[in-house]
C-alpha cells in the first residue's frame, strides 16, 4: 500500500483531501491486483476509469485556485495535468488480455504512484507559497544583520540554519549558486547572458545532486525515521531540475526573461519551502 504521508501535504485542505482520494483509488487497485484469482483486466480498466474521473474533477479545482491566486505555476501545472490525462486514456485503450494483464496492471500502478508522489512533491507542494515566500523572505532579509548578495528570497539567513554544520554549509551554497543565476537574469547588458545562466543551472544541479546525497548517507548514519519521504521529496526536485529544457529556453523570444525569472523564483521557493519544512526536522532530531 502507498501512504499519503505528511510530507505530501500542501496546507490547501480540499487539495490535501482530493490526493487522499487519488492515493485511496491506487491502493484499492493494489489490494484487488493481489488478491488470488484476481480479474487483472477488469482491475485495469475499472481503475483508470474511475482516475481518469476523478482527476479531472481534481485538476480542474486545482487549477481554479490558482487561477484565482495568479499562481505563476499555472500554465506548468495545465500541462502537467494534461500530459497525465493523456497517459491515462493511453493506457485505457491500450490492447489488454489475461496473458499481459498482470503485467499491464503491475505497470499502471508504478507509474501512477510515482507520477503522484513527484507531482505532490515537485509542483502541488508550492501552490500557493510563492508569494508569502517572498514577502517572508523580504521581511527577515530587512531585519537580517547577514550580509546578502541579492537579498530578499535568494539570502542564506539564519532562520535557515539546522544546525547540522555541513547541512547547513551546503545550503548556503545552493542560495549562492541561485542567487548567481537570478543576478545574471536581471542583467540588462552583458556579452553571452543566457550562456552564463545555462552553464550555472547546470552546476544548480549537479550540486543540488551532490547535498542530496549527502544529506540521506548522513540521516541513514543517524537512523533518521523520515528518510523515505526526504529521498522522494529530493527526486522530485531533482526530476524538475532535469525537466528544465535549455534548448526551448534558448529558443524563446519575447518571454524568455519572464521564464527564467519564475523559475528562479520557483526553485528557491521550493527549497525554501523544504529547509524549513523538512531539513529543520533533521536538526531537532539531532538535538533530541
Amino acid at each position: 500500500m502507498y501512504e499519503f504521508t505528511d510530507d505530501c501535504l500542501t496546507g490547501n485542505k480540499q487539495i490535501d483531501d482530493e490526493h487522499r482520494m487519488l492515493f485511496q483509488i491506487i491502493n484499492e487497485a493494489v489490494a484487488l491486483s493481489s488478491e488470488k484469482d484476481a480479474d487483472n483486466v477488469i482491475i485495469m480498466k475499472s481503475t483508470l476509469a474511475k482516475l481518469r474521473d476523478y482527476a479531472a474533477t481534481h485538476f480542474a479545482h486545482e487549477e481554479e485556485y490558482m487561477e484565482k491566486t495568479s499562481d505563476p505555476e499555472l500554465a506548468r501545472q495545465r500541462m502537467e495535468h494534461a500530459s497525465f490525462v493523456k497517459k491515462v486514456d493511453e493506457m485505457r485503450g491500450a490492447d489488454i488480455d489475461e496473458s499481459n494483464a498482470q503485467e499491464a496492471v503491475k505497470d499502471m500502478l508504478s507509474y501512477l504512484i510515482k507520477w503522484l508522489y513527484t507531482h505532490i512533491l515537485s509542483s502541488d507542494m508550492m501552490i500557493g507559497k510563492l508569494e508569502s515566500l517572498k514577502n517572508e523572505s523580504t521581511d527577515v532579509c530587512e531585519g537580517s544583520k547577514e550580509d546578502s548578495k541579492d537579498g530578499g528570497m535568494f539570502a542564506f539567513t539564519d532562520r535557515f540554519r539546522t544546525g547540522i554544520e555541513f547541512v547547513d554549509d551546503e545550503h548556503r551554497k545552493l542560495f549562492e549558486i541561485m542567487a548567481e543565476a537570478n543576478e545574471l537574469i536581471k542583467a540588462d547588458f552583458l556579452h553571452d547572458k543566457y550562456d552564463k545562466i545555462m552553464h550555472i543551472l547546470e552546476e544548480l544541479e549537479e550540486y543540488t545532486r551532490h547535498h542530496f546525497a549527502d544529506e540521506e548517507e548522513y540521516m541513514e548514519q543517524i537512523g533518521y525515521p523520515e528518510l523515505e519521504a526526504q529521498k522522494r521529496a529530493h527526486a522530485a526536485f531533482v526530476e524538475r531540475l532535469v525537466e528544465i529544457d535549455f534548448n526551448d529556453i534558448e529558443a524563446m523570444d519575447n518571454n524568455q526573461q519572464e521564464y527564467l525569472t519564475e523559475l528562479m523564483d520557483f526553485l528557491v521557493g521550493w527549497l525554501t519551502n523544504h529547509i524549513l519544512k523538512a531539513d529543520m526536522k533533521i536538526g531537532e532530531y539531532v538535538k533530541r
